[in-house]
């Protein structure tokens, strides 16, 4: 039985984790934002945490505030945990949406008329610990990096989007421990609207192995953690426009040592792939060769 979201009351639906693509899609088109249960198994969920442990455990504190004391990071998830890569990373429902928000489809004349199709690509990873006495974030979009801009609109339409963000729990996330705070629907907002409480907050609980997806112009903060004992996990993950700059660079946060372990299709969600029609070639032809060693050969993308 899907959980459908009260008017009344500011909330997100959560869908089972075998719920329709088109439904998906469909919410996050009018809220902003899903939550889909059981994305990731628990045995999942505890390899990636031993993974990256050393990691966590080596983060030190930031000087400012956007990331409270209290929060324990890491970042490049795909350097340290190769069950992430697979597992949560490469996710086929979170892929499929991903497809559906962030491909890019451009047409061009080059002798003839052409389409190109830009898959999306890593934009960056990470894990957040957020331990007890954390104060909440303010709130804030994740496209923001790209310096997008956008003017309001009563429905979503196609491509108004550059990014997916997504959080996968790696433990319970409730209100009391920390929960992401979401305004629904202010992905519909210009760039001049100030977020605020008023505006009607939700909070993304989940249970481990849930994930919330949304899109890079939500509005969204880290919550508050008033308990005293919990730690809350969340993997992040953003998917982005293929021919946009990473946030995170992927190609010195991951050493070409441990890429070249992975699939080929992580490999290539990296980045080290040509967007069509032809960004990112190395000696005019696809990166993805030469980290596997291959002979590089010019290629007519044009």
């Amino acid at each position: 039985m899907v959980a459908i979201a009260d008017e009344t009351k500011p909330s997100l639906t959560t869908l089972p984790g075998n719920a329709p693509l088109e439904e998906i899609i469909a919410i996050i088109k009018r809220d902003g934002a899903c939550i889909i249960k059981d994305l990731v198994s628990i045995e999942s969920l505890h390899t990636v945490k031993a993974e990256a442990q050393a990691s966590l455990d080596a983060d030190v504190p930031t000087d400012g505030t956007f990331f409270p004391q209290e929060t324990r990071r890491t970042y490049s998830l795909i350097q340290c945990s190769p069950t992430f890569s697979t597992d949560v990373l490469m996710n086929k429902t979170i892929v499929a949406v991903a497809n559906n928000f962030v491909t890019s489809r451009h047409s061009y004349w080059s002798g003839e008329r052409r389409t190109a199709l830009s898959p999306p690509q890593v934009s960056a990873t990470g894990a957040i610990v957020l331990g007890p006495g954390a104060k909440a974030q303010d709130f804030h979009r994740d496209d923001h990096c790209w310096h997008v801009t956008r003017g309001a609109a009563d429905i979503y339409e196609d491509g108004r989007d550059v990014q997916l963000s997504v959080l996968v729990a790696g433990s319970r996330a409730t209100k009391e421990n920390g929960a992401t705070r979401v305004i629904p629907k202010s992905h519909l907002w210009d760039d001049e609207r100030e977020p605020k409480w008023e505006d009607g907050v939700a909070f993304a609980e989940m249970e481990p192995g849930s994930g919330m997806l949304f899109l890079g112009s939500v509005y969204h903060a880290g919550g508050e953690n008033t308990t005293e004992n919990e730690y809350r996990y969340l993997y992040a993950i953003g998917y982005l426009r293929g021919y946009l700059r990473q946030e995170e660079n992927q190609y010195l946060a991951v050493q070409p040592e441990v890429a070249r372990k992975l699939p080929p299709e992580v490999q290539d969600f990296m980045g080290y792939s040509v967007s069509a029609p032809f960004c990112g070639w190395v000696k005019f032809d696809s990166p993805a060769k030469m980290l596997r060693g291959g002979e590089l050969r010019p290629r007519d993308f044009y």
